[in-house]
């Protein structure tokens, strides 16, 4: 073959290599992102607010028929109760069993006597049960035959030892008159003070 026919093969190979290439190239442009005069929009997340603290009035009397705030941490703190803030008739008697009242406010939840759910029944021994005694004091008996807490202490009973024997209590349970066993004194004892064995 002669040297022109190898030099013409050689540039015809070379151009048909350079246009496969252009080619090439070119078809790899066109698949990458295609590009635009748009502005580019970043979503952003929404800036977190933080809640208005709810302020609850803790002197509203709650009782049937009220509903808010209030009525529901009324009813998240008597418990056993669908927490809505609707003061019904499960909210009462639920208030009634536990705090022996049907109406109440939030200052004066924590201060109102809790009624015993335990309540021992007349003629009951009791014993103290806590490690500090028992403290008893003084119960006088009216004319009407109901007894009335003098305040006055009349001594404190150490664990274990008897206090006496029930005849009385008041209606939430929370306080027993027992007849101590020595000198057939009456006695008021706190009711989470004694057990009976």
């Amino acid at each position: 073959m002669d040297q022109n026919k190898k030099i013409y093969i050689g540039i015809g190979a070379a151009a048909l290599l350079g246009l496969g290439v252009y080619f090439y190239t070119k078809s790899k442009k066109n698949q990458s992102a295609p590009t635009t005069d748009q502005p580019v929009i970043i979503p952003t997340s929404p800036t977190p607010t933080t809640p208005t603290p709810m302020v609850l009035d803790r002197n509203k009397v709650l009782k049937k028929g009220v509903s808010g705030a209030e009525v529901k941490e009324l009813q998240r703190l008597l418990g056993g109760l669908t927490v809505d803030g609707s003061f019904g008739t499960n909210t009462e008697n639920r208030l009634k069993a536990v705090k022996n009242v049907i109406q109440i406010t939030l200052n004066t939840y924590t201060t109102t006597a809790s009624t015993n759910p335990n309540v021992y029944p007349n003629g009951t021994k009791v014993f103290a049960a806590k490690t500090s005694g028992a403290v008893v004091t003084f119960a006088k008996v009216r004319d009407d035959g109901a007894f009335l807490d003098t305040g006055t202490v009349f001594r404190t009973i150490p664990r274990g030892d008897t206090v006496g024997v029930i005849i009385s209590r008041v209606p939430s349970g929370n306080y027993y008159v027992v007849r101590f066993p020595y000198g057939d004194i009456p006695v008021f004892v706190a009711a989470v003070d004694v057990t009976k064995s």
